[in-house]
């Protein structure tokens, strides 16, 4: 069976049907593929669960909660299955379903951890990035996890994960609060900041406090930088927050004695 061009109706059915039953229906598909899966709560009530699959990734869509009515259908907020006529009869651990269910699981945990990433250190951090590649990879053999023992995994990741990007975070706000309770800082510290600076409001608070400390160091590790550095800093400066004041940073590198087109650049990218 091609999953990839299915529309799979997947019914865990307990009461009935024995602790360990799920029925599928398949209806071929040109574009994706959607699974839904019914998991019994009671002998009444079901878990409804859609997951959708495109361009190689599975994706939990839709959930629902469904009661079973008299007449052998199961009704939710949104969703109604009548019947279960012309279903296949599968393990709930098939490792099809298995592999459906644990890839949406997986997938929804690097978005959450992407996402908080972007926030707080910024998503195309080298080291955020490099933990993700090698400790946070797909690389498992989703299929040969039952679904309540892959949730364990998950869990497991995904604190890792967030205790990762919060160390990091923190790393960050020591840095800025070295800048923000000195009277000075010298390029060596300037230099630093601009080779390890991410799209996050941190390191924005960062940058224009180095600024406002040190002028004319800034503008001369600016100048160092190669043309492909200055043009990912530029990338990097295209997001920054508007409720951050920048006006005194403008200011001292306007009156600055060192002046230039990437003077210019900065100010037009932070004002």
């Amino acid at each position: 069976m091609n999953f990839k061009l299915c529309f799979l109706l997947i019914v865990c059915n307990t009461g009935v049907f024995g602790q360990h039953d799920v029925f599928v229906r398949s209806i071929e598909k040109k574009i994706n593929a959607t699974t839904e899966v019914l998991t019994p709560v009671t002998d009444s009530s079901y878990l409804y669960q859609q997951y959708s699959y495109f361009k190689t990734t599975y994706w939990l869509v839709k959930e629902d909660n469904l009661v079973l009515t008299s007449n052998d259908q199961w009704i939710g907020g949104s969703v109604m299955i009548d019947g279960l006529n012309d279903f296949e009869r599968m393990d709930v651990c098939d490792s099809t379903l298995n592999l459906i269910r644990n890839a949406a699981l997986s997938h929804q945990t690097r978005q959450i951890l992407y996402d908080t990433a972007r926030v707080n250190i910024g998503s195309k951090n080298d080291a955020f990035l490099t933990f993700m590649n090698k400790e946070l990879s797909m690389g498992d053999n989703l299929a040969d996890f039952c679904v309540e023992e892959y949730q364990f995994v998950n869990e497991e990741r995904l604190k890792k994960g967030l205790a990762f990007i919060n160390n990091i975070k923190r790393q960050k706000l020591a840095r800025l609060n070295q800048v923000v309770n000195s009277n000075t800082v010298d390029e060596v510290l300037i230099a630093e900041v601009l080779r390890n600076m991410h799209s996050c409001e941190i390191d924005y608070r960062t940058f224009v406090c180095l600024i406002e400390k040190n002028t004319d160091g800034f503008i001369n590790q600016i100048n160092a930088l190669s043309a492909d550095a200055f043009f990912d800093l530029k990338l990097k400066l295209y997001q920054f927050p508007s409720d951050i004041d920048t006006l005194k940073a403008c200011q001292l590198l306007k009156k600055s004695s060192i002046q230039g087109k990437r003077v210019k650049v900065l100010i037009r990218k932070i004002k």
